[in-house]
């Protein structure tokens, strides 16, 4: 994960981290609404 040593997490940088870990952008997603929910699950029973 890393290329340097580090002997403690404090040394890691946190923008390193997160630049390191994050490979995409972020997606969010909003919550869906219970009509929404309602409508999904009695179509899926179909």
């Amino acid at each position: 994960m890393t290329s340097k040593s580090y002997s403690t997490l404090e040394e890691f940088t946190i923008s390193d981290w997160v630049n390191r870990i994050a490979e995409d952008t972020a997606e969010y997603l909003t919550p869906r609404t219970r009509r929404k929910m309602k409508s999904d699950y009695f179509g899926s029973k179909k």
